[in-house]
C-alpha cells in the first residue's frame, strides 16, 4: 500500500501568522501532536507540541549569558503569555520531513520512527499540501484489519471488510433463493423487508426475481458495500426494486 491509500485529505493546518495560542487550542482540542504551516497552499513548516514547549527553555546563548536565572524553572512558567502571543513562523520547524502520495506506507512509518514524529505532511511535486498521514493510520491499515475489536460496532465493521471474501455467494444463493422465492410466492408477499441485510446479496437476488426489497443494516460499512453493489447494476438487471436506507 502507498500513502494515498490511507492518508487523510481533510487536514487541519495553520498559517505563518497564526498565534501559538490558537495553535495550542487546535492541537489540544483535536488531540493531535502537530499541524502543518502553510503559505497559501504551499507547505513551509510544521509545528508540534515539542516546538511550543521548547520555547519555555532558554537557548544555549541565553544560558551562557545568565546560567543562574535561566535555570529557574519557576520563572520559565511566567513566559507563557509571551510564548502564546508568538506566531507560528517564529517557532515552527522549517523544512519538515514530508512524503508524497505514492510513497510506500512502511517507508513513511520508517521516516516517522527515525525522526521521532507522529505525523507526516503529504505534498505534491510543487510542495503543496494534499494530505497528512499518522502512525495510527498506518497501524490500522497494516495491522488493524487483521484484529477484530471486541466492541460490537467495530466488530461489525471488521466483518464487513471480509464478509464477501469468505462467503461462497454463488453456492449459498443457489441453495437459498429458490426456497425463499417459493415461500414468498406461496404467501403472496411482494414487498420484503430484510433486517440485517449485510452486504445486500440476498436482497439484490430477490429484486432480480421481481420483489421490492427494503434492506436495513446497522453497520455503516456493510450498508455502504450493499449500496455500492446496487449502484453498479443497471435498471434492466433488476426486475423489482431494492432500497437501502440507513437504520442507525
Amino acid at each position: 500500500m502507498v500513502v494515498s491509500d490511507v492518508m487523510s485529505t481533510a487536514v487541519d493546518y495553520v498559517t505563518t501568522n497564526t498565534s501559538v495560542r490558537d495553535i495550542a487550542r487546535l492541537i489540544f482540542g483535536k488531540g493531535i501532536n502537530g499541524v502543518p504551516v502553510l503559505d497559501k497552499t504551499k507547505l513551509v513548516g510544521f509545528i508540534t507540541e515539542r516546538d511550543i514547549l521548547a520555547k519555555f527553555y532558554p537557548s544555549v546563548e541565553e544560558y551562557m549569558e545568565d546560567p543562574v536565572n535561566t535555570s529557574d524553572f519557576i520563572s520559565m512558567e511566567k513566559k507563557v503569555s509571551n510564548i502564546l502571543s508568538l506566531s507560528a513562523g517564529k517557532i515552527m520547524s522549517r523544512n519538515p520531513v514530508t512524503v508524497t502520495a505514492d510513497t510506500p506506507i512502511l517507508k513513511a512509518q520508517s521516516l516517522m520512527f527515525i525522526n521521532k514524529i507522529g505525523r507526516l505532511p503529504v505534498v505534491d511535486s510543487k510542495n503543496h499540501l494534499v494530505g497528512i498521514i499518522s502512525k495510527g493510520d498506518i497501524f490500522r491499515s497494516v495491522v488493524g484489519d487483521q484484529i477484530p475489536s471486541s466492541a460490537e460496532e467495530e466488530y461489525h465493521d471488521w466483518v464487513s471488510r471480509h464478509y464477501d471474501l469468505v462467503t461462497g455467494w454463488e453456492e449459498r444463493l443457489g441453495n437459498e433463493i429458490p426456497d425463499l422465492v417459493k415461500l414468498f410466492n406461496k404467501i403472496g408477499a411482494k414487498n420484503i423487508v430484510d433486517i440485517g441485510c449485510g452486504t445486500g446479496e440476498h436482497d439484490i437476488a430477490l429484486a432480480k426475481k421481481g420483489f421490492k426489497v427494503l434492506g436495513l443494516e446497522k453497520s455503516p460499512l456493510m450498508f455502504s458495500k450493499a449500496n455500492s453493489k446496487l449502484s453498479k447494476l443497471g435498471k434492466s438487471e433488476l426486475y423489482g426494486k431494492c432500497f437501502y436506507p440507513s437504520c442507525r
